[in-house]
């Protein structure tokens, strides 16, 4: 392990490093199935624990030295003086799990979640038609502008119900989260109805459900728009890959809900970065969404997929397809839940007919004419189509460009959408998607930084370099002024630029607007992993990140809500096993540190749950006491 696999030092022959890189993704592919199958021990192994913890110290997110993305990273390396830095020994161990036992036994649970809002909703979901332009939207699915609406019902949501005189698409959820694959662990299991409805720009759509929801269409094109963005939401947890150690530390399934329903229903729009809520069978996602009130239902959200969408273990080569280890989504839970109008909606695509649910479901029901627009082509063991992940349109002033790097190489996709942005010329174009840089499935190349730095120099969205980028694009000082991206995957909030974002680093909060390339949001509620030596490139901190473009400029404002967090203070290693281990520490329960987690700054989130209420997200993201104005710069 301290040599690994570096074809140029290890004594072992690279075929033979293969190998045992195989057998060790099987090992913890199977521990993993077993720690969180519906008959889970309460506490792993020594065992267990010390093939998972190598594994992240010696494989995770590790690339070949001769990958150009990677130069000057590790190759399969996990030196000494990281192994020792961790619990090496059963006895060391053991000490570990007989704190934990005693916590759990003075707590009189296994493991205490954190409480929500204590309301309850249908979930209902809005989202931009692919192709809309905010203006006449002739190459649109229907030919102008509208909305997709959607209800998800199961789980413990309220019943939702769509009243539309269009087409409506209306099944069980297929291949993931539905009946089949123990989809929401048997616990109601999830349907989809969905529906594209005309609504002109700027206004709103009543009655077309059950829920009261109203649904709110985005400002006209070249109006502003205010955005709010949420990265790598972690509220839930699976035992075994130390999946949202921070979920009660920021009491993510309290705080988030909260923070979503005040601040949306004064945006224009929302936007997930990726890893939405780490979810497997469906539960997390439910746990969060049926808390969303009316108010904030009713805005059109933008999400991605990220590695753990795709794959439990944020990894293809161990993705689960049995119900020994258990079953993955492969983003097709994602697809669905998330509901978004896409490159797919142009030419649905049926599951194979052994594959649908119910059984004998004719294949025309997932066609265009009877409402579909996914393309449900995959089988289970392999990933969602990206087609249901490529996305362009424009919402006010702003156009969008979304896409995966799982499934194929995005550049074609991403041509056309800048051949489209360069026809209707919005003031800023965002590139969006979940890879910071390549690894964890995404091939080098293909991460949103890399395609947004090819895009400004190989096509149409050149257009948008404004009065400050310069090619070369990627050098300090040039960065484009009407071109940014945004994204998640590293656990952290910030700003950034190509050179940093490739270093999964950050730009420090104060910056001149010419060395900014994008942003980092990828840290609602997902930490490090507590494996030897971790030394994060950021501190996970928790917030409310706000983007606008009133006033002809883009603004990002950022409302710090918890505290800087670094390995060893204000968290002890004793309490990030606690959560690797999957279990909440006595000093996080809601009991011990509430009213919003141990990490969060109190007064600050009650001062701008105040502030949202009474003025509206646009006019607090304004306020200094509330909001770091991270980034403001003229839209030329």
């Amino acid at each position: 392990f301290e040599q690994g696999c570096n074809p140029k030092t290890s004594p072992l022959p690279k075929e033979l490093c293969i190998e045992v890189k195989a057998a060790h993704e099987m090992a913890v592919a199977e521990i993993l199935g077993k720690l969180n199958s519906l008959d889970s021990p309460p506490l792993m192994s020594f065992a267990d624990f010390a093939v998972i913890v190598m594994f992240d110290c010696m494989w995770k997110n590790r690339q070949d030295e001769f990958d150009t993305a990677y130069v000057g990273k590790p190759y399969n390396v996990c030196p000494l003086d990281k192994i020792c830095g961790g619990i090496t020994s059963s006895k060391d161990f053991e000490t570990l799990t007989s704190h934990i036992r005693h916590t759990v036994a003075v707590a009189a649970v296994l493991d205490e979640a954190w409480p929500g809002t204590g309301e309850v909703y249908p979930m209902l979901r809005v989202t931009l038609l692919h192709k809309s332009d905010g203006a006449a939207a002739p190459e649109t699915t229907q030919g102008s502008n509208g909305l997709r609406v959607s209800c998800i019902n199961g789980g413990w949501a309220l019943p939702c119900n769509l009243h539309v005189k269009t087409v409506k698409y209306s099944q069980s959820f297929q291949i993931a989260w539905g009946p089949e694959r123990h989809g929401m662990r048997g616990i109601n299991p999830l349907s989809l109805q969905s529906a594209v409805v005309s609504v002109p720009p700027g206004q709103h759509l009543e009655n077309f459900s059950d829920t009261g929801v109203i649904a709110k269409m985005p400002p006209p094109a070249g109006n502003p728009i205010t955005m709010v963005i949420i990265g790598d939401s972690c509220n839930g947890n699976m035992k075994g890959f130390g999946q949202c150690n921070f979920r009660a530390f920021y009491g993510v399934n309290l705080t988030l809900p909260l923070l979503l329903n005040a601040a949306l229903k004064s945006s224009d729009l929302w936007y997930l970065t990726g890893d939405n809520f780490y979810d497997r069978y469906g539960l997390f996602s439910v746990s969060i969404f049926a808390q969303l009130n009316k108010e904030a239902q009713g805005i059109p959200l933008l999400a991605t997929p990220g590695n753990h969408d795709y794959w439990f273990n944020g990894i293809p080569n161990t993705g689960a397809n049995s119900w020994l280890w258990g079953y993955d989504q492969f983003a097709n839970g994602h697809a669905q839940f998330f509901a978004q109008d896409s490159h797919a909606t142009f030419e649905p695509k049926a599951p194979a007919a052994d594959q649908i649910y119910p059984s004998g479901t004719p294949v025309e029901r997932f066609s265009a004419a009877n409402g579909g627009f996914l393309n449900f082509e995959a089988t289970p063991k392999a990933d969602a189509r990206p087609e249901n992940f490529y996305h362009y349109s424009i919402a006010g002033n702003i156009g969008f460009v979304m896409f995966t790097c799982v499934g194929g190489d995005p550049r074609s996709f991403v041509r056309e959408a800048c051949s489209f942005m360069k026809a209707k010329n919005p003031k800023l174009v965002l590139f969006l998607g979940h890879w910071n840089m390549a690894g964890s499935g995404c091939p080098a190349g293909r991460d949103v930084p890399s395609i947004a730095k090819w895009a400004l120099k190989n096509t149409d969205c050149s257009a948008f370099a404004g009065s400050n980028g310069k090619a070369p694009f990627g050098q300090i000082g040039r960065a484009a002024s009407r071109l940014k991206f945004i994204v998640g995957h590293q656990h952290c909030n910030c700003m950034t630029n190509f050179e940093r974002i490739a270093q999964n680093s950050c730009l420090p909060d104060e910056v001149a607007p010419n060395l900014v390339d994008g942003f980092l949001i990828g840290s609602h509620g997902m930490s490090w992993d507590p494996y030897p030596g971790a030394k994060p490139e950021c501190s996970p901190r928790f917030g409310l990140p706000v983007l606008r473009t009133d006033d002809n400029k883009l603004t990002f404002a950022y409302a710090k809500l918890s505290l800087e967090v670094m390995p060893g203070e204000p968290v002890t290693s004793w309490q990030l096993y606690t959560a690797f281990l999957g279990h909440t520490p006595a000093e996080w329960s809601h009991a011990e540190a509430g009213p919003y987690g141990a990490g969060i700054l109190n007064s600050k989130l009650t001062a701008l749950l105040s502030c949202l209420k009474e003025k509206g997200t646009n006019q607090c993201s304004r306020n200094a006491s509330l909001f770091d104005q991270w980034y403001s710069s003229e839209l030329v």
